[in-house]
């Protein structure tokens, strides 16, 4: 049995792959994880001689010696992806009786919850742990099937392991000391496409800087994003590389969507992509409702949404309601309880869209945001200004149960606000 594995199921509460003979019955998940969480402990000084870690000795307390030990079984394991991917296994068939499949947040949250509680950690907020969840659900469905588990448990176990102060470190070598400091280059982006296999187009900036460059027969917009990383178009206004900017593209006045083929998007050889830089995201945004012509619960939504350091979801920044700030919302006392997010969510039937959503798992609706705008827009700045869709839930009334678009619905960036 995988030591690491074995105390990382047992951080869990899953019952790992195996067990030793008369292992078998309740709790014998956690005596085995337990077990082998101190066998990790030594692996893991072995395993990663940098560290500075003395192998456990019976001189030093139990419980720290466990406690240790898991820290370090989730540091291995968060370097290690055919763990994860055991140990999702596991989580999975412990929450089997799921109805929808996979796990839902609440469950993943308590997962996190028990391996906090078991490493002896602070537990983080409600919000930040529900954050954790739902930034590994890309779709919205507020669940974690195999796939989201993997990074989720990831991210948990590395978390863990830095708070506990065991992670990797590496010993300067002598001639970095002694080296003046340089500008640091950005990583390597690939080599250009070859000429044979190769369909030239131009770059246009709105200042109308123009560039030919050459991109493969079958490119993405991925590739297209990396030519532009590699010209000069990447320098910001001070010249620099140090920090490069994100960029948008349009071909014929569509925007092109990330991770698509760009033939298929319309993008023909020798064609002009026009290139906007972005701009950063806003420190806080305001959604707002102007009359009574929505129901409670879009007007108990609203409020002032701050930007959440440290998450982010479909690489895109998250977004969640200050209630501090959100005083100016009255309806928020009678019907906006608990938390609301603004977040970007690949929807499995309406695409691309960012949305307004909560916490909480509503099952028995097929779609869980209070409202929400398609479109693949980098941060909400660029929603000022658009028409939200938003559920209108008439009850006893025939047909009345749709989503309508709600022009006193709003966002507005707040400038000053959360700095």
């Amino acid at each position: 049995m995988d030591p690491v594995l074995a105390a990382v199921c047992g951080l869990l509460g899953a019952r790992p792959p195996t067990l030793p003979p008369g292992m078998e019955g309740e709790g014998a998940g956690n005596r085995a994880g337990a077990g082998a969480a101190a066998a990790a402990g030594d692996g893991a000084a072995a395993k990663f001689p940098g560290l500075g870690l003395e192998p456990l000795v019976e001189a030093r307390p139990a419980v720290h010696a466990g406690r240790l030990a898991g820290a370090e079984a989730a540091m291995e394991a968060s370097l290690r992806p055919e763990v994860l991917a055991r140990a999702a296994d596991e989580v999975m068939r412990l929450y089997s009786g799921s109805e929808r499949g996979g796990l839902e947040a609440g469950q993943a949250t308590a997962c996190a919850e028990r391996v906090y509680k078991e490493l002896g950690l602070a537990r983080p907020c409600s919000r930040d742990l529900y954050l954790a969840v739902t930034v590994c659900d890309t779709t919205g469905c507020n669940r974690l099937d195999r796939e989201a588990l993997v990074p989720f448990l990831g991210r948990l176990f590395s978390d863990c392991a830095h708070l506990t102060d065991v992670v990797p470190c590496f010993e300067p070598s002598a001639s970095s000391t002694s080296s003046p400091p340089t500008t640091p280059r950005p990583p390597p982006l690939g080599p250009p496409p070859s000429p044979a296999d190769a369909w030239g187009v131009t770059l246009r900036t709105i200042s109308g800087e123009l560039l030919k460059t050459a991109l493969p027969t079958l490119a993405t917009t991925d590739e297209l994003r990396a030519a532009v990383a590699r010209s000069p178009l990447a320098l910001p206004a001070g010249g620099s590389r140090g920090e490069q900017p994100q960029h948008r593209f349009a071909v014929g006045g569509r925007v092109l969507r990330d991770g698509l083929p760009l033939e298929d998007q319309g993008l023909r050889r020798g064609d002009f992509v026009e290139v906007v830089r972005v701009t950063p995201p806003p420190a806080c945004v305001r959604l707002e409702c102007h009359g009574f012509c929505s129901g409670p619960s879009i007007r108990g939504s609203c409020g002032t949404f701050c930007l959440v350091e440290g998450f982010r979801k479909n690489d895109r920044p998250v977004y969640a309601r200050d209630r501090d700030l959100s005083k100016w919302n009255r309806s928020m006392l009678y019907h906006g309880d608990g938390e609301r997010f603004l977040l970007f969510e690949e929807h499995p039937e309406r695409g691309g869209r960012w949305a307004l959503t909560d916490d909480r798992d509503w099952a028995r609706y097929g779609d869980r945001s209070y409202a929400f705008i398609v479109g693949d827009a980098p941060h909400p700045g660029y929603l000022e200004g658009q028409c939200w869709r938003t559920y209108r839930d008439a009850k006893g009334v025939a047909n009345r149960r749709d989503w309508v678009e709600l022009e006193s619905f709003r966002l507005v960036v707040e400038e000053g606000e959360g700095e």
